[in-house]
């Protein structure tokens, strides 16, 4: 899910990632995604915007000495 999360310069709706995945698009296949995704992003390894969407979350830079 990362990967196809990576693939994408925005954030991306579950059924995408799903579709990606190549899993058959059902309600019960998406709302897996959706809950795994949402696991991340209690994580803080993805971010869900507003709208439900996902995308990977910002990795700081390293500070340099």
């Amino acid at each position: 899910m990362l990967r196809v999360l990576a693939g994408h310069a925005g954030p991306v709706r579950c059924r995408r990632v799903a579709e990606e995945l190549g899993l058959e698009i059902t309600a019960r296949s998406v709302e897996r995604v959706r809950q795994r995704l949402k696991k991340a992003a209690a994580a803080g390894v993805v971010v869900k915007t507003p709208g439900g969407l996902f995308t990977l979350a910002r990795v700081p830079a390293a500070a340099g000495g």
